[in-house]
């Protein structure tokens, strides 16, 4: 179950979001299970917990989800051209469909 906190914090906008995250660098948000469907993201995922969290035709092109965890998320069908996924966790994830164009993956 996704942090209800880091979840308002999120619903609030990118721009509020970013600046949070400037404030807290060390804290890991908890998102998992979270609704991303659809979604655009300029933003940094660096190690966040992103497990069943739902990231269905989202936009992620060029985020960086360096350490994160996206176990069992469904990612299907999501821009993820470009994309850092060094060290992601993406075991048991759905990646049918997914763009990975030039994702760096090592």
């Amino acid at each position: 179950m996704a942090n209800q906190y880091h979840v308002d914090v999120l619903k609030k906008g990118v721009d509020y979001w970013n600046q949070w995250r400037k404030k807290n660098p060390n804290m890991i948000p908890e998102l998992q299970d979270f609704n991303f469907s659809e979604t655009s993201f300029s933003t940094n995922f660096y190690k966040y917990d992103l497990r069943k969290a739902n990231l269905a035709r989202a936009n992620l092109y060029k985020c960086d989800l360096s350490g994160a965890n996206l176990e069992g998320a469904n990612i299907y069908c999501s821009n993820l051209n470009e994309a850092k996924l060094i060290g992601t966790n993406l075991s048991e994830s759905n990646l049918n469909e997914a763009h990975l164009f030039k994702a760096e993956l090592i």
